[in-house]
């Protein structure tokens, strides 16, 4: 109580306005550690107020609130809304406002007392009387009024802390403005009360340590905040401020403890420390955005290169500026800096471009590591970190370290509630899902994606969402459900791209228009993609007239892309040309398949052909073929038409091309296009092998009938024969029953001419001969020999009408019936 009054400040010299001096310390304290100090003035010498026996116990409010008291609450003009900020936690190498210092900041010791000292101070008679105080009504509504606004201001801190580890810079500035606010009020009300020498001075004195404390905490997250914004104007001034309170403090304790004043003062030598720093990252903030420039400009010069050897020198150049910029952010920023994780990440990239993997990791895992430390496992930038690692390990084929990392990223990006960033990661562990045919897995990964994007204003990424799970659900069988996807994923694309459109036509009239769609998902050529896609879950779903309509749409699109790429380079070489060429081939390989299972297979071999062009084509225009695989299934359904035209040699001439085309580009035997070609391959064999051992077997039968010109059969002879073709009909031995029915022929023609030139009447001979015919003509249908097949039903329908006997009806519809089929399938 005896302690003096501490005077008023100046307007001058207000609370937040003194002028900061360069000092240097290497010794730090925590801000915990700062208040613990400070709060330990007044006790020093009359002990803790909460044991102190010369203040008696405060009266609740209702108790008091008839006291009258002068002392009224000043209240203050709201300073201006707070800038931005960035750290939430900080080390030595980032401007830590945590500092450590090497003395003890418990409680001075009291000087040595003697034994006869204590004796007689402990005695009833030197023992002091306590000296009750009563606390006015007004400073029990301030004391309270304290209590609330702590209460208050930690809760927003907290608040802000939390936010800021999730990414929210913005937010967390708010908040901290928040508790801000509150504090500088309750700074008012205490300063209000310390004017007037009253009885509880050193109590509002500790109040008034404690907020300032709090209110240097404040200023100095806000600057670290601000720092990581790249806003150093602010962050300067946030950290002048609480250098300002922490001068005041030392005013207060020079007559009280000098220990606590020099620890404050090495508390404001590591703050000015830091804004030295921070200046010093602002001088040079230029060079580094130069830096930047420089390697977006050695990137454009390695995308545009023609020759390789170009493009090496480029991404030399390209890693040699990055290094230059990562050199320059730990510098100026500090080792443990979020812009040298940057820096780390765009090497990594870079690296990864020349094809050095380990290298890439090596500096994507440092960058990982430098994001773990500066801003928590809580913030979508160190979410952004593990997905680049995923990404390398995935493209590597490594998927399970893949999917880890994924999942790492998954909860990270959930902790900072980032829904799009969750469903956009969802939809790339699902890609790895359907890489491993696990189509399950992916499926229920993609609904969780789309349920993720629900929380997210205009998702245009789920039109990518959406296509994967039509892909899914294509592979499982379920054509119907990918048909459902895919038309969900073209709509998207659609109402996307009328967004687009209007956005273009709005920026050229000056205007900034938000929420535009990505080009690269609803650009034409991505449409067409989802539109092929489409045609193709109905033709897996047997629809072909649906499938059909699609497939045309979509090689429209694509006739014309390659049109306005041909028209801009002027006939020049293009990297988009190859890109356009093959998208436009592969809807025409689409539909070549769908003339090919209608059966119109002039029209399927003219698309095949066409297919196969332009991938020729576009392999001529790249660096390196890629087309190969392609150009192997284009000759692959040529050589499924020429099979349906019994061309056996033409179809195996061309399943030989693509087995060549398979072994150059490397495709393993066990491979299952590499096996589906091989066995069309047998396939034209066998049929070319078959097709050879019936004409032999014709031609050794004519043979046989010339040698046996004057032998003429028994009707027994032939119906035995008969009815052996027949067994070999019904036990599946084709060949064996096409071999005896001809037999059969050559026999009833030797029979008929004998008839003939005896004048006999061969009426029903001739009846017998022609149902053999229809029978042998069934047979050769069985075996695709459709030509033979035609040629025996016609001469069966002929000889009919010769013999002169009316045939059963249902045996001449059959007959027509399967004349006409013939007919049709080889049209």
């Amino acid at each position: 109580n005896n302690l003096p009054v501490e005077p008023s400040p100046t307007e001058e010299e207000t609370l937040f306005g003194i002028e900061i001096e360069s000092r240097e310390d290497k010794q730090k304290m925590v801000a915990s550690d700062i208040y613990r100090a400070l709060a330990e003035t007044s006790s020093t010498r009359q002990g803790s107020r909460k044991n102190k026996k010369s203040i008696a116990p405060m009266p609740t409010l209702n108790e008091a609130h008839t006291e009258e008291d002068e002392i009224t609450v000043v209240g203050g003009q709201e300073e201006q809304q707070e800038e931005q900020s960035s750290y939430d936690s900080w080390d030595e190498s980032n401007m830590s406002f945590e500092t450590e210092i090497h003395q003890n900041l418990s409680e001075p010791q009291s000087p040595k007392v003697s034994k006869t000292e204590k004796q007689a101070a402990q005695s009833p008679k030197n023992k002091p009387q306590p000296n009750p105080i009563q606390p006015t009504v007004t400073q029990l509504l301030c004391m309270d009024e304290h209590k609330k606004a702590c209460e208050k201001i930690r809760k927003y801190m907290g608040e802000a802390t939390s936010m800021a580890a999730e990414g929210r810079e913005e937010e967390s500035i708010q908040a901290y403005k928040k508790a801000l606010q509150l504090g500088r009020s309750d700074v008012r009300r205490i300063k209000a009360h310390l004017k007037k020498q009253g009885n509880l001075t050193d109590r509002f004195y500790q109040d008034w340590l404690e907020i300032g404390v709090v209110l240097s905490d404040i200023r100095t997250c806000q600057a670290h905040l601000h720092e990581r914004l790249l806003d150093y104007d602010h962050a300067i001034s946030c950290v002048q401020e609480a250098i300002s309170i922490y001068r005041r403090q030392i005013t207060f304790f020079k007559s009280r403890s000098k220990e606590k004043a020099a620890t404050l003062t090495k508390v404001i030598a590591n703050l000015e420390a830091v804004i030295a720093r921070v200046k010093n990252a602002k001088k040079h903030d230029a060079k580094r955005k130069q830096a930047h420039e420089n390697i977006l400009q050695f990137q454009m010069k390695a995308g545009s290169a023609t020759f390789a050897e170009e493009r090496v020198q480029a991404y030399k150049q390209m890693e040699s500026a990055a290094q230059n910029l990562r050199v320059l952010e730990v510098k100026y920023m500090g080792d443990w800096h979020p812009l040298v994780a940057d820096a780390s990440s765009l090497l990594g990239a870079i690296a990864l471009e020349q094809g050095n993997i380990d290298v890439a990791l090596s500096s994507m895992k440092e960058a990982l590591a430098i994001m773990k430390k500066a801003l928590g496992m809580k913030h979508p930038r160190t979410g952004t970190k593990l997905l680049n690692i995923a990404s390398v390990y995935a493209n590597q084929g490594q998927d399970l370290l893949a999917v880890d990392h994924y999942n790492m990223a998954v909860a990270v990006f959930r902790s900072c509630n980032s829904n799009k960033l969750v469903a956009s990661t969802l939809n790339d562990v699902a890609v790895i899902h359907i890489r491993r045919k696990e189509f399950e897995r992916s499926i229920s990964l993609l609904h969780e994606s789309l349920e993720a994007y629900k929380g997210v204003e205009n998702p245009w990424e789920t039109a990518q969402v959406w296509r994967n799970l039509g892909e899914s659900y294509c592979q499982q069988k379920e054509f119907g459900n990918g048909a459902t996807a895919f038309m969900g994923a073209l709509n998207i694309q659609r109402d996307g791209r009328s967004v687009f459109d209007m956005a273009v036509s709005s920026r050229e009239n000056g205007l900034q228009p938000e929420n535009t769609p990505p080009l690269h998902l609803v650009d034409d050529a991505s449409i067409a993609d989802t539109l092929r896609r489409l045609g193709k879950a109905y033709f897996c779903a047997r629809k072909f007239e649906n499938a059909l309509a699609y497939y045309k749409e979509a090689c429209i699109i694509h006739k014309s892309e390659v049109k306005k790429v041909v028209h801009v380079t002027k006939s020049k070489s293009s990297t988009s040309l190859p890109a356009r060429q093959d998208d436009l081939a592969q809807t025409i390989y689409c539909m070549a398949e769908l003339y090919e299972q209608s059966g119109e297979l002039d029209q399927a071999m003219r698309l095949f052909s066409e297919s196969l062009q332009l991938r020729l084509f576009s392999d001529a225009h790249k660096e390196f073929r890629s087309n190969m695989v392609h150009c192997a299934m284009c000759l692959y359904g040529m050589g499924g038409v020429h099979l349906k035209q019994h061309e056996y040699e033409e179809s195996l001439a061309v399943t030989e091309q693509a087995v060549s085309y398979c072994e150059a580009h490397g495709i393993p035997p066990g491979n299952v296009i590499f096996v589906m070609i091989k066995n069309r391959e047998d396939e034209a064999k066998n049929k070319l092998a078959e097709e050879k051992s019936i004409e032999q077997a014709l031609a050794e039968e004519k043979a046989t009938e010339e040698s046996k010109e004057d032998a003429v059969p028994s009707l027994e002879e032939i119906d035995a024969l008969e009815l052996d073709a027949s067994d070999a009909v019904k036990e599946g031995n084709l060949v064996e029953a096409v071999k005896m029915l001809t037999n059969v022929m050559q026999k009833r023609k030797v029979l008929l001419h004998s008839k003939k030139a005896l004048g006999d009447d061969s009426t029903s001979l001739k009846y017998e001969t022609a149902c053999t015919l229809y029978t042998f003509g069934k047979v050769l249908e069985m075996q695709a020999n459709y030509k033979n097949a035609e040629k025996a039903y016609k001469d069966s329908l002929k000889l009919f009408k010769k013999s002169g006997t009316q045939p059963d009806e249902d045996v001449l519809l059959r007959l027509c019936a399967a004349l006409q089929n013939i007919l049709k399938r080889q049209r």
